[in-house]
């Protein structure tokens, strides 16, 4: 009888380090994607700005050079 109380008393500590290690996944993993989401949402900021200079550059290229204007200091 005593063996196997002490087998039920195993079980029930293994059970909660089992619930215990899923509730740590789930908060790992979770914590995981949301650095995962801001990762994409900075490189989709800056693809976004690099096409932005792309177009910019392509459309200063396309001007000759005696098209462009000074530009002035304002004192």
């Amino acid at each position: 009888m005593k063996r196997i109380i002490e087998l039920k008393a195993k079980l029930i500590s293994r059970n909660q380090e089992i619930k215990r290690l899923k509730k740590l996944l789930r908060q790992t993993k979770e914590t995981n994607q949301q650095i995962l989401d801001d990762y994409h949402n900075v490189i989709d900021c800056i693809k976004q700005e690099l096409n932005t200079t792309k177009k910019a550059l392509a459309k200063s290229l396309e001007r000759k050079w005696y098209q462009f204007q000074e530009i002035k200091d304002k004192i």
